[in-house]
């Protein structure tokens, strides 16, 4: 059964982000899940070293324990150790900026272009930056995850 209200809001959701298409989940959990099936065990994972904690716990526990992917994380504002920690079996650059406690800001067109070179996937957590401050997609980030609780005030 189709949900109006979800579409709309989808449908917002994409035109805010400026992307084709948006999808709603009930959690941020369901969003990392939905993305990191992307993948398959034994592909690599490079991930901002000031992601949020819940990200953090997320993807050392849950992405290399159960799906068998294996998560480095990098200062994503050196595009150096970014450059030097893509692998072969690199498939995916998880970005978060700003990122962390200390809001630590990336450049997401530089690291999107160097992923998109290496043909990896590029995420980028911008809820800290939401869609009305910063719009990861017209920098070259692949798939945006977008917290609503920073969009809405925490209500």
């Amino acid at each position: 059964m189709q949900n109006p209200t979800r579409e709309i809001f989808e449908m917002a959701m994409a035109e805010a982000e400026h992307a084709r298409f948006a999808l709603a989940f009930s959690s941020e959990e369901g969003a990392r899940t939905a993305i990191l099936h992307l993948l398959k065990a034994g592909d690599r994972i490079l991930v901002e070293e000031e992601v949020n904690h819940a990200n953090r716990y997320y993807l050392e526990h849950y992405a290399q324990s159960v799906l068998g992917l294996k998560v480095d994380f990098v200062d994503t504002a050196s595009e150096d150790a970014v450059k030097e920690n893509i692998f072969d079996n690199t498939k995916l650059l998880w970005l978060e900026s700003p990122a962390g406690p200390f809001l630590k800001v990336s450049d997401l067109t530089v690291l999107s272009k160097m992923a998109r070179d290496k043909g990896l996937i590029t995420v980028c957590d911008s809820s800290f930056a939401n869609s009305f401050t910063q719009s990861p997609i017209l920098l070259g980030v692949d798939i945006v995850i977008q917290s609503c609780e920073h969009i809405d005030g925490h209500s």
